[in-house]
């Protein structure tokens, strides 16, 4: 037996719990629109000056979509058939807003629309910069965000004037008419109409876009800690970045770097942080959403922010990971640097990518890497996937199970493993049972982009605790009449006020608090939280609805064993188990004296892996050492050498390689031959005189040679 967990769970009529909401970045209505490049303008770099921007939509299965600009009339009709790519270029018209569009409403913002669940990606390219990044959908849109950009580089000393692109910058869309939002900026704009946090508030309208640029002028250009809030609870799509930084202050080169900013509620405590593959060093930006909070590192105090306070740390190639825990929400942002000619980072530039929180991890993806000869000529691509560490065997990256070997513990918590797998410029299809977290990345010769894959991107300022037991909205617990059931509300916010409806005409204000249901009956129950300030305060959008069943009881245990094994528990008796099972029977409940409970016993079946390997080497004369797949021994002589490897997985279950490895030799064949006639064919060829004879050949091994020799012919 390998490890166990106890739960008390919901049931109903079925023998399993209602599906959670699975609010995630893929969906059916997205809104996009393109920040301001500041390599735009300059045609003094590679051919004339231009922008290209790209919308790109992955999808399960076959479906059909329109792009359109809501305030143009343009549209754009599109198919995208199952697990596949479609890109939509050339929207810079309709949709890239200029780095001189700044702090006023301009129609450029595009709303795309699906038959089917699809995931968008976006492009922002221009003459030697490039950077990517995910497109929400709206149901995963809110009303309230802090952005997050990089710590905005200065001017030094290029050979042409850019200085006045050298800005941090955000994007707002609305998605609603008559969009009411206040701003409450950390840097003054670009334009000096406004001034460091003093707030200011505008008005769009649906597909109407606003760009707002940091100033120029002095080494203060980082807008992070920006707060952004729609009133009525409208939702909006923010974009936030540099529109020309180099990454870090001091590096000759110099890029846009942008990412979709994920508004406050799906914003996390739990990361783990990655480095990229080949790098000597990334920059990691942790943003706080609230006053004290605590953000540790590996376990030690990093740093104390306050809310929109930032703290960026260098990750190094070597420690290569950390995992980083907040008292509060925050977001964290990794940043790849700029490339140096006189170093071994000479590939890649700069780009940024949110890290999602683990609390967000998704099923599975299609997603795709991008490379442009013309444009954005990108020679390696990488994918970085993060999975609890007892869910390694069940990473698939297109079809293919990734070796379980190949992964690495997270340094900081050994309950998380990642690896950093380098992929084929295509589309790719990643999922794992249990969930994952990723990105992917991909470096050229000075250039470079990263961008988030997906993740889940539900409500986080809220976690209902029931007896010990997280639940997700909608989800069900069952439970039995007249037993006391304990109800915790876990709130990442400040200043709040909270409401449980049980469901059975009683209410509670109390955190926790103990209820006991009389009437055995599905009963509605919900947790209303209202908060002093910003976003939604008081809506309905901060209800969470589950449902408590007291009809009947079931008890569940899980239990994993290895296959085969034989299992023995809870009154089973030596069940041999060969595939993820569930055994089931009647029993009296000590804990609920109420209830004739039925016991669930769900065990799953670690594999025991058995991996046959076929090598062969090549006979030198004299012995060799085979070094390869976790063998060393020596070979003294050509022949077959069949060796076993016993190892343990994580799980404890048999992990055997079994080696057959041939050493070829030379192989030498003589004969003689004696014929009455004046000539003699032998291999092909025709003889017509006596003498001896001898041919080379390589081996199937490929390494020896085969020697045919021929004594003696003699003709007469």
């Amino acid at each position: 037996m390998i490890k166990k967990a106890f739960l008390v769970f919901v049931l109903g009529c079925l023998l399993l719990p209602l599906e959670a909401q699975n609010t995630s970045t893929q969906g059916k209505e997205f809104w996009v629109s393109f920040l301001g490049n500041g390599y735009r303008t300059n045609s003094t770099q590679e051919g004339s000056a231009y922008i290209l921007n790209q919308v790109l939509v992955s999808s399960k299965r076959d479906c059909s979509g329109t792009i359109m600009n809501p305030n143009t009339g343009w549209s754009q009709p599109f198919f995208v058939r199952a697990n596949n790519i479609t890109t939509i270029d050339h929207l810079e018209d309709q949709a890239y807003v200029e780095t001189s569009d700044n702090e006023r409403a301009v129609e450029k913002g595009l709303r795309i629309v699906t038959t089917d669940t699809v995931s968008v990606f976006c492009t922002n390219i221009a003459p030697v910069s490039f950077d990517a990044s995910y497109v929400l959908p709206i149901h995963a849109l809110a009303d309230d965000y802090i952005v997050q950009t990089y710590d905005q580089s200065t001017y030094v000393g290029m050979s042409f004037d850019f200085e006045q692109y050298f800005t941090s910058a955000f994007l707002i869309v609305a998605t609603e008419d008559n969009t009411t939002i206040d701003i409450t900026p950390t840097v003054a704009s670009v334009t000096g109409l406004h001034p460091a946090f003093e707030e200011f508030s505008i008005v769009l309208n649906a597909g109407e876009a606003y760009q707002y640029r940091s100033t120029y002028s002095g080494n203060h250009r980082d807008l992070s800690g920006t707060r952004i809030t729609a009133r009525d609870c409208k939702r909006i799509a923010v974009f936030n970045g540099n529109t020309l930084t180099a990454i870090p202050e001091g590096r000759s080169s110099r890029d846009i770097v942008f990412e979709q900013a994920m508004p406050l509620q799906s914003w996390g405590k739990q990361f783990v942080v990655t480095s990229s593959y080949g790098r000597q060093e990334d920059y990691v930006k942790v943003t706080s959403s609230a006053d004290g909070n605590n953000i540790m590192k590996n376990g030690e105090l990093l740093a104390t922010l306050n809310a929109g306070e930032s703290h960026i740390f260098l990750l190094s190639g070597t420690d290569a990971s950390c995992f980083i825990e907040s008292d509060y929400p925050a977001a964290v942002f990794l940043f790849n640097t700029s490339y140096e000619s006189s170093s071994w980072d000479h590939y890649g530039d700069p780009s940024m990518v949110w890290i999602a929180p683990v609390e967000q991890r998704i099923d599975e993806i299609t997603f795709t890497t991008f490379h442009d000869a013309a444009h954005a000529d990108i020679d390696h691509h990488y994918v970085n996937i993060i999975v609890k560490t007892e869910d390694i065997a069940t990473v698939y990256l297109d079809g293919e199970m990734i070796s379980p070997l190949l992964f690495h513990r997270v340094n900081g918590n050994n309950n998380y493993s990642y690896i950093q797998q380098e992929i084929s410029h295509d589309v790719h299809h990643l999922s794992c049972a249990h969930g994952f977290n990723a990105h992917v990345y991909g470096f050229g010769e000075a250039k470079g982009y990263a961008y988030l894959v997906g993740s889940k991107a539900v409500n986080l300022n809220t976690s209902l605790i029931i007896n010990d037991v997280a639940l997700q909205p909608e989800e069900t617990f069952q439970y039995c009449v007249e037993e006391p059931i304990t109800f915790t509300a876990e709130v990442n916010l400040q200043n709040y006020h909270l409401l449980w409806d049980f469901g059975d005409g009683t209410t509670s204000t109390s955190n926790p608090v103990t209820h006991t249901y009389h009437d055995k009956r599905l009963h509605n129950a919900s947790l209303s939280i209202s908060v002093d300030e910003g976003g939604c305060s008081g809506s309905s959008s901060d209800t969470t609805y589950f449902f408590i069943d007291v009809s009947q009881q079931y008890v569940v245990e899980y239990d994993e064993v290895c296959e085969g094994s034989f299992y023995s528990g809870y009154g089973f008796n030596n069940v041999r188990i060969n595939n993820d099972t569930i055994l089931a029977r009647l029993q009296d409940n000590p804990l609920h004296s109420e209830c004739q409970d039925s016991l669930l016993i769900y065990i799953t079946a670690r594999p025991n892996y058995h991996i046959p390997i076929n090598d062969s080497r090549c006979w030198q004369g004299q012995p060799g050492v085979y070094d390869a797949h976790g063998f060393s021994f020596v070979y003294d002589q050509p022949g077959v050498y069949d060796r076993q490897l016993n190892l343990l997985t994580h799980y404890g279950c048999d992990s055997i390689l079994y080696l057959h490895l041939i050493v070829d030799d030379e192989i030498t064949y003589e004969f003689s031959d004696h014929t009455c006639s004046n000539s003699y064919e032998w291999d092909g060829r025709i003889y017509t005189s006596s003498g001896d004879y001898m041919y080379q050949y390589t081996t199937l091994g490929g390494c020896d040679l085969l020697r045919l020799r021929m004594r003696h012919l003699s003709l007469e």
